[in-house]
């Protein structure tokens, strides 16, 4: 039927966007990795005062990568349009949603340009004066006006317009944060913040190609509590680890410890060290905690479930965290090696995304099962 072939269509952008999504991060993790983050100098969302540039060596990668960003954002926003029709089928309410999200969003947009017309030509240095009161308080409404949209659309039953406001405004945030890295001469804070935002972002697409799947598909699966306690914990850990290791890289801490592993400076934990040291060495001792804590995940759904897919994605879990580990040991040992490294972060990211399926496949036991798909059932007044 037609809503079937919506709802077939919806799932579909959703799963390219995850695959999209993913090819970014890896990407955005080697520009920085082959030190081809300025390749553009300070221009954005130009590169060297025109729109294609020649493309070659670092203006490749780093232009590259901008255009994938901006397919992301794009593919993004016509998934939320098309989420926001299909909500207005059921009911008046997500309609009104869609239209207070576009102008919140707007709004915000034009305050991140004036913000970006007070920042100097050159990087780090700001132009002399204060960004307009007003212009302050135009990003502020703008803002407020998108999380009150967002808010309205989630309160719709079985809607999913909220978690693609959602992933709508992070992708939004991290095209400003893009912006900021490159204007402002990649600053820690911003380029930390950088590697957050699309991770959340990540995990937010996963969600909606999870919940636009065809209602003929399996629903999630009941497991113990304490299952999807584990699993919820583990992707905390993962996303902190994640976070951790962008502080260290931005910050410079890298090879802080030379190439000695496990010890740092020959020994466990150096006194009065540079801070450096000391958040390189909490890095290491999170991974290792997370490959002490993966076969327990993997265990505890083998044995709360006879699903295949469940324990398939399970048993990725220690796999890739495995992996994980020894891509870090030998990013080390090789100097942070650019190939390696940008492996490393895709291995996590890989770890991240298991994880987040990980706690969509399954349900607490004694929960209703959700019913997902994105096509609407009937329509209320």
């Amino acid at each position: 039927s037609r809503n079937r072939l919506v709802a077939m269509r919806l799932h579909r952008l959703a799963l390219a966007l995850v695959v999209l999504c993913y090819a970014l991060l890896l990407l955005g993790g080697h520009v920085h990795n082959t030190r081809s983050s300025l390749a553009c100098g300070t221009d954005w969302p130009r590169c060297h005062g025109v729109w294609m540039p020649r493309m070659e060596g670092g203006v490749l990668l780093e232009h590259s990568h901008r255009i994938l960003a901006a397919c992301v954002g794009l593919g993004t926003m016509i998934l939320t349009i098309a989420l926001a029709v299909v909500d207005r089928r059921r009911g008046a309410r997500g309609s009104a949603a869609a239209v207070l999200a576009v102008v919140g969003l707007m709004l915000s947009l034009l305050a991140s340009m004036a913000v970006r017309a007070t920042l100097g030509p050159r990087q780090g240095e700001a132009a002399p004066g204060d960004l307009p009161m007003l212009l302050t308080g135009l990003g502020l409404a703008g803002a407020m006006t998108f999380a009150a949209a967002t808010l309205l659309a989630f309160r719709r039953r079985g809607s999913l317009l909220g978690w693609a406001m959602v992933a709508f405004g992070l992708v939004t945030l991290q095209g400003i944060l893009g912006a900021l890295t490159v204007v402002v001469g990649l600053s820690p804070i911003i380029s930390t913040a950088h590697l957050g935002t699309p991770m959340l972002l990540f995990a937010a697409l996963v969600l909606l190609a999870w919940r636009t799947r065809p209602t003929t598909e399996a629903p999630a699966i009941a497991v113990p509590a304490r299952a999807r306690l584990l699993v919820a914990t583990t992707l905390g850990l993962v996303y902190a680890q994640m976070v951790l290791g962008a502080v260290v890289r931005h910050v410079g801490a890298g090879m802080i410890c030379g190439t000695s592993i496990p010890l740092c400076m020959g020994t466990v934990w150096p006194a009065e060290a540079h801070p450096g040291v000391y958040l390189h060495i909490l890095h290491r001792i999170v991974g290792l905690a997370l490959l002490a804590l993966a076969p327990a995940v993997w265990l505890e759904l083998r044995r709360a479930t006879p699903s295949p897919a469940v324990r398939r994605a399970a048993l990725a879990v220690p796999v890739l965290l495995l992996a994980q580990v020894t891509l870090g040991v030998v990013a080390v040992l090789t100097i942070l090696n650019a190939p390696t490294v940008t492996a490393h972060l895709g291995v996590a990211a890989a770890v991240f995304a298991d994880l987040v399926w990980l706690l969509l496949a399954t349900r607490t036991e004694g929960a209703p099962a959700r019913v997902h798909g994105a096509a609407p059932q009937a329509t209320t007044a």
